[in-house]
């Protein structure tokens, strides 16, 4: 099952810190292996968020540059037409022996050349993925021409991801097939906002069950920035109604089981 994180525009609705925190909490809430893969190049690659251990301060000379595990290694197997089944699954790492696993971002530094040869490779790339009884989260560039007919026809489910205000929306209603396939997730929301959630699903006519927030917290920007995700979320996801991070917890918590519905329904 190939769930697809995008946003129509970069940078307004931290799409990559959001499919990290809905993919943790998908994982606590079901017995399915849970992956995230990052199919675009990012500054704030997913190993960051979960290892203090960055891997660009650590090149060494037994040929590491052209070894890279991750995302590059796979990719470049596709390209060669070399790639098993396999070699996904010795490209992930396992998050404390749990049902979540990523696989480590691009440690190239050439977005441009990362972009050709993903765009390059995404069919059989996904269409690989797509027999695996897995719920793969993956990330995609934003834009429409990173979510062309090919590859929508490929992903079982796409999360888009919006900025509080964002009138994006408006646009993507009148794309059928793409709404059909699709949920919303308004990131780093604020309830505060005269663009609260009631009002985007009342003003768009949108399904409430197909709308969830991830609300902005501090503390879970520092410890994905921090590589440490997991400490942070087993140490607050189960806390109490007046401590800090409720909110935040508790609308993750609801977006992950709405994405764990769709995909059920996906499923049946």
């Amino acid at each position: 099952m190939i769930i697809g994180f995008w946003s129509d525009r970069a940078g307004i609705g931290g799409t990559t810190s959001n499919m990290i925190i809905t993919g943790v909490m998908a994982a606590k809430g079901t017995d399915r292996e849970v992956i995230l893969v990052q199919g675009k190049y990012d500054i704030l690659k997913l190993d960051y968020a979960f290892s203090t251990n960055m891997r660009n301060d650590i090149l060494k000379e037994d040929f590491g540059y052209y070894n890279h595990p991750g995302i590059d290694d796979v990719l470049e197997k596709h390209m060669n037409n070399l790639y098993t089944e396999k070699d996904f699954d010795e490209n992930l790492i396992c998050v404390n022996q749990s049902n979540l696993s990523y696989m480590p971002g691009s440690i190239r530094n050439n977005p441009d050349l990362f972009r050709q040869k993903f765009r390059c490779v995404s069919q059989r790339f996904l269409n690989a993925l797509k027999g695996l009884d897995k719920l793969i989260f993956i990330e995609l560039d934003s834009g429409m021409e990173s979510l062309n007919q090919h590859i929508l026809n490929i992903l079982d489910l796409v999360v888009i991801n919006l900025g509080q205000g964002s009138k994006s929306i408006h646009g993507l209603k009148h794309q059928p097939v793409l709404m059909e396939k699709s949920l919303f997730l308004v990131g780093r929301y604020d309830s505060n906002s005269k663009y609260n959630v009631r009002n985007l699903i009342r003003r768009y006519h949108m399904n409430e069950d197909s709308v969830a927030v991830i609300p902005y917290s501090v503390k879970y920007q520092d410890s994905v920035n921090e590589g440490k995700t997991m400490e942070f979320v087993d140490r607050n996801y189960k806390c109490l109604k007046h401590d800090e991070d409720f909110s935040f917890f508790k609308e993750a918590g609801n977006a992950s089981k709405m994405i764990l519905k769709r995909v059920n329904t996906i499923g049946t």
